[in-house]
C-alpha cells in the first residue's frame, strides 16, 4: 500500500514516495505546523507487529542522540493505524548511489568515512549499537553533510546480570544470541554467526563500508546467502588498490578483523586514526618526496647531473619501508586489568586486575604465549604497579595493606614480605640489583605534584638510600641502559614559576640534570629502539622519545598507537616487544545508601558519558547534573528510580553548576572568554527559562524564596551574595590569603558552609552564620574540619548535625563525616570514615575537581565517580606472512 501526494498524517502532508523497503517506506512530506519539509517513515498497517516495534526502536535510539551526523528525530505518531515518524529531510544522495559511478578518491572516503565513524562513536557512547551500517543508511547532502539515517537495528548495550554470562543475554526485539539481523554483505562475522554482539561489530561493518568506498565493490560477496557469510568468517577482501595511502590501509585491515578483539576497540579511535590518515601525503607525492631525499648527494651540480643523465640505473633503490607494528591483546577481562611489567627475556607479563571479583586490585603473573594465569596476592587491599624482574624470578609492587608500601614476592607463587614502608613507583635496574622507587602514596598524588622522596634499595631490602634530598618532589624513576642512570620525573623547588621537570641521576651527589619539561611521561628504556618509551597528553598514547642532556630530542619522537583510550607506563622487554594497559573510563553518577554502611554504591546509569556537578533534588526523586554528551555543555535530569534521563537545556552555550530551587533548577552559564556569569533558573516540567543574575560568578546557591543568588565571587578570595529585589552586590566572605569557594546556604537558612584553600594540603570548611547582605567577619567562621590533608566538598546535613567532606587523610581522595553540634556547628570529636575509595578501578580522587560534587536527600548521597575498565595489550613488530 502506497500513500498517495496529499495524504495526511498527523500534522504532516504527503508530497512524493522517496523509496521503499522492508515494511514500510519513506516519503516527503510537510509540517503543516512549522511549515518545513520533513522525510516521514511509515510502517503499514498490515505490517507485522515486530515491524512496528522496530520502527518505535529505531525512533527511540535515534532521537536519543543528537550530533550533527546524525538525522534528526522530530516526531513519532500514528493515524488509523499507520504507525510513522518525522525527521530531517537530507536532499542529497544515499553513499550506495553515490559509489554507483565506481571508487572514490581516497580523500572523499576519508572525508565521509570520518564523519560517519563520528557519528557512530556519539551513538556507542550513549550505549547505542547500530547493526546495520551500509551505504544505504548513508546520505551525503548536496551540502556535503554526511548523516547516519536507520537505527531500525539499533540495540542498547545492557550489562549482564549478575551470574549470567554473554550466551544468555537476550537482545532487544526479542533478537536472542543465534537470530541473525543485519545486512547481509556487511555484517561482522559474530552477527553472522548469530552471536552476541557489541561495538566492534559495528568497527568490522563500517571497514566493509569504507572498503567499498575505495575499492567500488564489496569486501565480501558470494553466489549465495551462504557463501557470503562462509566470505564473512574466512576469508580476506582482495587488496586495496596502490594509491591507497598506508596508514589508511592499515585502518581499514585492523577494522576487518575476524577476531573482534584484534580490531579498533572503540570507533571513536577509527576516527582519530582517519584523521591522521587525512594528513597523509599522496602515495605520488612521498614518491616524489623518497626520490628527491635519496638522490646522490652531489646530483645536484648541473654539470655532474648532465653527466649522469640516462645513468638512472645507479641510483639507489628505493629501501623497504620498516613493518608495521602490530598489536595483540593478552588479557580479556570486563573489570580492570591493567599496569603491565615485562620480563625481559618477553616471556613473562606481571600486572594489577580486579578479575577475581573476592578482593580489590590483585598481582597476577601469565606467559606471554599462552597458558593460565597465576594470582600471586589475595589480601583484601588494593596491590598494584607491579614490576618484575629481569630475569623473570621475582615481583616487587605496591599494596595498600598496614598504611601502604612496597612487597616483593617469588613471581611463581609463594611468600610476600615488605620491602619498604610507604614505597611506590617499583623499578627494577637492567640487571636486577637494585630497585628504585618513590615515596609517594598513591597514583593522586603523583599526579597532584605532592612531595614525594626518590630511593634505591636492594631485592632484600637492604642498603636503601635516598637519592636528591634537596628536591621538592621527586617521583616516577626510569631506569637508563644502565644500572648507573636513572631518570625521574621531579620539582626543583617549590616555588611560583618553578615548573616540573625530567631529569637525569648518575646515583651520586652530583646534581641532577636536567633533560626536558615534563611533557612526555618516560615510561622504559627500549634495548631494541634505542630510545625511551614514553606517554604523551591527556589521551596518553605511546612514542618512542630520546631526551638529550641540556633539552630537547636527539631525534624526532615517534608516535606508536593512536587510540582515545589511556594507555600509560607501558614496559619492553629486550626484544623490543611493548607492552601496556589500554584503559577506558568514564565518571558517572553513583548512590550511596547512608543506612547500608556495608554495601558497595549503585551506579544510576549504565551510558558512559561524563558527567559533572551532579546534584539530587529535595524530594529524591532526580539528579541534575552537566553533560557534554551532545557537543556543548547541558543541563541533564535523571529519574533516580528509573536511570533514564533528559535533557534540560539543549543550547549552544556552555551551562555549568545545576542547583535545585523547588521544582526548578539554577544553572550557570559560562562566556566564551572569562568573565562574569549568567545565572537562569529552568523549570524542571519546561518552559522558557528566568533570569535570576547576568553579573554573577560560579553559581554556589539560590536560597528557597528565589530572592538572593550566592556565587563564588569575581574574586578568588569573595564569596559574593546578589539580592534580586534591591538589585545589589555584597561581597559576605572575604579572606585575602586564602580561596573561597564550594558555599552553601543550610537548610534552615541560619548558616553559611564553605571551604578555605591555601594550597593543596591547607584545605578547610568553615561555617558562617547567613546575615543576607552584611558581610561576616572571620572571627565569626567556625572550622568544621582539621584542613590538613585537603578537605573539600562540604555538604551540611537537613538538620545541621553533620558535614559530609572528602579528605586525602589517608593518601585517598575519601568520602568523612564530622558530627556537629547543632546549636553552634562546633565540631563534636573526629571525623569518621563513610567510605574509602582506594580501588583503581572505582575511584573519587580521579574525579576532575571541578566536576566533583556531592548532595543528599533522605539517607542516600549521590556524587560523581569515576570508574575505569582496562585489559592488558602486547605491540610489536610485524612478522612476515604472520598470519590474523
Amino acid at each position: 500500500m502506497t500513500l498517495a501526494a496529499g495524504t495526511k498524517l498527523g500534522p504532516y502532508q504527503i508530497s512524493a514516495l522517496i523509496g521503499t523497503g522492508g515494511m514500510g517506506a519513506v516519503y516527503r512530506a510537510r509540517d503543516t505546523r512549522l511549515s518545513r519539509e520533513v522525510a516521514l517513515k511509515v510502517i503499514q498497517p498490515d505490517a507485522v507487529r515486530q515491524g512496528r516495534e522496530r520502527l518505535l526502536q529505531e525512533a527511540q535510539a535515534a532521537s536519543a542522540l543528537s550530533h550533527p551526523n546524525i538525522v534528526t528525530i522530530y516526531d513519532i505518531g500514528s493515524e488509523e493505524g499507520v504507525d510513522y515518524f518525522a525527521m530531517e529531510f537530507v536532499a542529497g544522495k544515499s553513499l550506495s548511489a553515490l559509489m554507483e559511478r565506481g571508487p572514490m578518491p581516497w580523500r572523499e572516503a576519508v572525508r565521509i568515512g570520518i564523519a560517519v565513524a563520528d557519528a557512530v562513536a556519539a551513538a556507542h557512547a550513549q550505549g547505542i549499537i547500530h547493526r546495520d551500517l551500509k551505504p544505504g543508511n548513508v546520505m551525503v547532502g548536496d551540502d556535503g553533510r554526511v548523516r547516519l539515517l536507520d537505527f531500525g537495528l539499533a540495540k542498547v548495550a545492557e550489562p549482564l546480570a549478575p551470574g549470567s554470562s554473554e550466551d544468555t543475554r537476550t537482545l532487544r526485539l526479542n533478537t536472542a544470541a543465534g537470530t541473525i539481523l543485519g545486512t547481509l554483505s556487511y555484517m561482522s562475522p559474530e552477527q553472522a554467526e548469530g552471536k552476541p554482539v557489541d561495538g566492534r561489530s559495528d568497527v568490522f561493518s563500517f571497514g566493509a563500508v569504507l572498503y567499498e568506498m575505495l575499492t567500488g565493490r564489496q569486501a565480501f560477496t558470494g553466489e549465495s546467502g551462504a557463501s557470503t557469510l562462509s566470505a564473512i568468517l574466512r576469508d580476506d577482501p582482495s587488496p586495496l588498490p596502490e594509491s591507497t595511502p598506508g596508514s589508511l590501509r592499515r585502518v581499514v585491515n585492523r577494522c576487518l578483523r575476524k577476531d573482534r578483539g584484534q580490531r579498533f576497540q572503540h570507533m571513536a579511535d577509527v576516527r582519530i586514526a582517519l584523521e591522521d590518515a587525512a594528513e597523509e601525503p599522496s602515495v605520488s607525492a612521498q614518491a616524489t618526496k623518497r626520490a628527491r631525499t635519496r638522490r646522490w648527494p652531489w646530483a645536484a651540480g648541473a654539470g655532474l647531473a648532465a653527466a649522469l643523465a640516462g645513468a638512472y640505473f645507479l641510483w639507489p633503490k628505493a629501501q623497504p619501508e620498516e613493518p608495521p607494528y602490530e598489536l595483540r591483546q593478552l588479557t580479556f577481562d570486563d573489570g580492570l586489568t591493567f599496569a603491565p611489567s615485562i620480563s625481559a627475556d618477553g616471556k613473562l607479563v606481571a600486572y594489577s586486575s580486579d578479575r577475581a571479583g573476592d578482593t580489590g586490585m590483585d598481582i597476577w603473573v601469565q606467559q606471554t604465549e599462552g597458558g593460565s594465569a597465576i594470582r600471586l596476592t589475595q589480601d583484601p587491599a588494593d596491590e598494584r604497579s607491579p614490576a618484575i624482574s629481569p630475569d623473570g624470578t621475582l615481583v616487587v609492587y605496591r599494596s595498600e595493606k598496614d598504611g601502604g608500601g612496597l612487597y616483593i614476592v617469588p613471581s611463581l607463587g609463594g611468600e610476600s614480605r615488605l620491602l619498604a614502608r610507604t614505597g611506590n613507583e617499583p623499578a627494577f635496574s637492567p640487571d636486577g640489583r637494585l630497585i628504585a622507587f618513590s615515596t609517594a602514596q598513591s597514583e593522586n598524588d603523583v599526579m597532584r605534584g605532592r612531595q614525594s622522596q626518590l630511593w634505591v634499595t636492594t631485592p632484600g631490602g637492604d642498603q636503601a638510600r635516598r637519592l636528591h634530598a634537596d628536591f621538592a618532589s621527586a617521583h616516577h624513576p626510569v631506569w637508563g641502559a644502565d644500572a648507573r642512570h636513572l631518570y625521574f620525573h621531579g620539582l626543583a623547588e617549590r616555588r611560583e614559576n618553578t615548573r616540573p621537570g625530567i631529569y637525569l641521576s648518575v646515583l651520586n651527589d652530583q646534581a641532577p640534570v636536567r633533560i626536558a619539561d615534563a611533557r612526555f611521561d618516560l615510561s622504559a628504556w627500549s634495548p631494541a629502539h634505542s630510545r625511551f618509551l614514553a606517554n604523551q597528553g591527556p589521551d596518553a598514547n605511546l612514542w618512542l622519545v630520546d631526551p638529550k642532556p641540556g633539552g630537547g630530542w636527539g631525534r624526532a619522537p615517534e608516535r606508536l598507537t593512536l587510540s582515545s583510550q589511556r594507555q600509560r607506563r607501558p614496559t619492553v622487554s629486550t626484544a623490543g616487544v611493548v607492552a601496556f594497559g589500554e584503559v577506558t573510563g568514564t565518571v558517572g553518577l553513583w548512590e550511596i545508601d547512608l543506612s547500608r554502611p556495608g554495601d558497595e554504591p549503585r551506579r544510576l546509569m549504565r551510558d558512559i558519558a561524563p558527567k559533572s556537578s551532579p546534584q539530587v533534588s529535595p524530594d529524591g526523586k532526580y539528579v541534575a547534573y552537566v553533560s557534554g554528551q551532545t557537543g556543548s555543555a547541558d543541563v541533564w535530569l535523571v529519574d533516580v528510580a528509573t536511570g533514564r534521563s533528559r535533557a534540560l537545556t539543549r543550547t549552544p552555550a556552555l551551562e555549568s553548576n545545576p542547583v535545585f530551587v523547588g521544582d526548578a533548577v539554577a544553572f550557570g552559564v559560562r562566556p566564551p572568554q572569562p568573565g562574569p556569569q549568567a545565572i537562569y533558573l529552568q523549570a524542571i516540567s519546561g518552559g522558557p527559562p528566568e533570569t535570576l543574575c547576568t553579573q554573577c560568578g560560579r553559581l554556589d546557591a539560590v536560597t528557597k524564596d528565589r530572592r538572593y543568588v550566592l556565587f563564588h565571587g569575581r574574586g578568588q578570595q569573595d564569596i559574593e551574595l546578589f539580592d534580586r529585589t534591591t538589585r545589589t552586590y555584597s561581597t559576605v566572605l572575604r579572606d585575602p590569603a586564602r580561596a573561597l569557594y564550594q558555599a552553601r546556604i543550610s537548610t534552615d537558612g541560619r548558616w553559611l558552609t564553605f571551604i578555605a584553600k591555601t594550597n593543596d594540603v591547607e584545605s578547610r570548611a568553615y561555617a558562617a552564620p547567613f546575615k543576607g547582605m552584611t558581610p561576616v567577619p572571620a572571627s565569626e567562621w567556625i572550622a568544621l574540619t582539621e584542613g590538613t590533608a585537603g578537605d573539600d566538598k562540604p555538604l551540611l546535613t537537613e538538620d545541621n548535625s553533620g558535614i559530609y567532606f572528602t579528605s586525602h587523610a589517608d593518601g585517598n581522595r575519601c568520602l568523612y563525616f564530622q558530627k556537629l553540634n547543632r546549636a553552634d556547628l562546633k565540631p563534636l570529636g573526629s571525623p569518621a570514615a563513610v567510605h574509602h575509595f582506594h580501588s583503581a578501578r572505582l575511584s573519587l580522587g580521579a574525579v576532575p575537581v571541578q566536576w566533583l560534587e556531592i548532595s543528599k536527600a533522605g539517607n542516600k548521597l549521590y556524587l560523581n565517580l569515576s570508574e575505569s575498565r582496562g585489559n592488558v595489550w602486547l605491540l610489536d613488530r610485524a612478522k612476515e606472512n604472520q598470519p590474523r
